[in-house]
């Protein structure tokens, strides 16, 4: 990402850190949370609209994920 960035400093990005269970395809999720870091200046756009769930199925899961551990 850094080498498509490198010549006009500009770069787009979509990633979901609760998606870390691809790390069998070589996906961490410390690409997400270290992008900002990685890319000073970086503008995030968190899209938090959820269509295919309904309340109480992202309420559990919002759960589950406020306890997780990186």
């Amino acid at each position: 990402v850094k080498l498509l960035a490198s010549r006009h400093g500009n770069v787009m990005v979509v990633g979901d850190d609760a998606q870390a269970i691809y790390a069998f395809r070589g996906a961490t999720v410390r690409n997400i949370l270290d992008f900002p870091e990685e890319f000073p200046g970086a503008r995030i756009i968190k899209l938090e609209e959820n269509y295919r769930s309904t309340q109480p199925i992202l309420n559990l899961t919002n759960e589950i994920l406020r306890r997780a551990r990186e």
